[in-house]
């Protein structure tokens, strides 16, 4: 399973970063490692090969953290339906405003419909 770092995985009980792995590095994992990743909101799925030659815009990574949050968890979306801010940034690892957020969520909403 090819995935793509969102943010550093923390692996240490302080939560340091680790070394071995960087945001938008494309890494090919066995199926139960990329999964937990994906779990923890800290990776995204790489299904096109063309797509892991180049980083992810900061778009980019936030519409695929976007495509990662879980369909009816309260902490995840807002009472109007789009995607919490701060939910977002802790599956990306850095801040974003609400209008990169709107930005993405209008991309990522026209993808779907």
């Amino acid at each position: 399973m090819k995935i793509r770092f969102l943010r550093a995985p923390k692996t240490t009980e302080l939560g340091d970063d680790d070394p071995r792995f960087q945001i938008g590095d494309v890494r090919d994992l066995p199926d139960p490692s990329g999964e937990r990743w994906l779990r923890r909101g800290a990776a995204v799925e790489v299904t096109d090969d063309a797509a892991t030659d180049e980083e992810p815009s900061r778009e980019q990574a936030i519409e695929d953290a976007i495509n990662n949050l879980e369909v009816g968890h309260e902490d995840h979306w807002t009472k109007a339906g789009k995607p919490e801010v701060k939910a977002l940034e802790a599956a990306l690892g850095f801040d974003i405003s609400a209008a990169e957020r709107d930005a993405a969520w209008e991309s990522v909403s026209k993808e779907s419909a």
